[in-house]
This record gives C-alpha cells, sequence and structure tokens, in this order.
C-alpha cells in the first residue's frame, strides 16, 4: 500500500514539474522569447515537417502506454518484480514522452 501511494505521489510531483516547465516555454512561445535550442529559425524542411506530423501521433501513443502501465501499477495486481519493471519503464517512456514534446515544440515555434 505504502508502495502504491510512493509511485503515485512520484508520478504525480514529475507530472507537475513537466507541466511547469512546458507551461514556461508554452508562454515565452506566445510572447514571443525563444527557448534555449530553437536556434534555427525558418522553414521546415520536408523531413522535419514529416517529423513534427509524426511527434503528435508518437507522445499521444507512449501517453496511452504510460497510462495502462500506471493502471496495472495502482492495482497492485503484480509481484513486486513486476512493480519495479513497471515503475521502471514508467520513468523511461515519461523521459521519451518529455524529449519528443521538447521536440515537437522546437519544430512548432518554426513552423
Amino acid at each position: 500500500s505504502d508502495y502504491k501511494n510512493n509511485a503515485v505521489q512520484l508520478e504525480k510531483d514529475s507530472t507537475k514539474k513537466n507541466k511547469k516547465t512546458k507551461d514556461k516555454q508554452i508562454s515565452k512561445q506566445r510572447t514571443g522569447q525563444k527557448t534555449p535550442s530553437a536556434g534555427n529559425v525558418g522553414k521546415l524542411s520536408y523531413k522535419e515537417k514529416k517529423e513534427f506530423e509524426s511527434l503528435e501521433q508518437e507522445i499521444v501513443g507512449l501517453e496511452t502506454k504510460k497510462g495502462e502501465l500506471i493502471n496495472k501499477l495502482n492495482d497492485g495486481s503484480g509481484n513486486h518484480e513486476e512493480l519495479m519493471d513497471w515503475s521502471l519503464e514508467i520513468e523511461q517512456l515519461t523521459s521519451r514522452i518529455e524529449e519528443k514534446e521538447y521536440r515537437w515544440l522546437e519544430l512548432s515555434e518554426r513552423a
């Protein structure tokens, strides 16, 4: 029970932190300020356009998978090893989602 509560709290804390960072970046985008890595200003190349179009779908897929794992973790139906594996996978998915969101933001500034 404590393990589940800790995992849920860690997820909430991570989500709040990510939201604050993303909100700051979006706020800067709206006010016209550049984010640190927005060095390449101009039109997107063909490859970047394709990447930009696919990023949203990839993010949704990763978030869906993450949600499924969180539900499994919250159910507590697995053994200790499975719970640890799911928790680790959630961390990895969170990191991948952050990377893809950041890249999406970079490309959207130039689009």
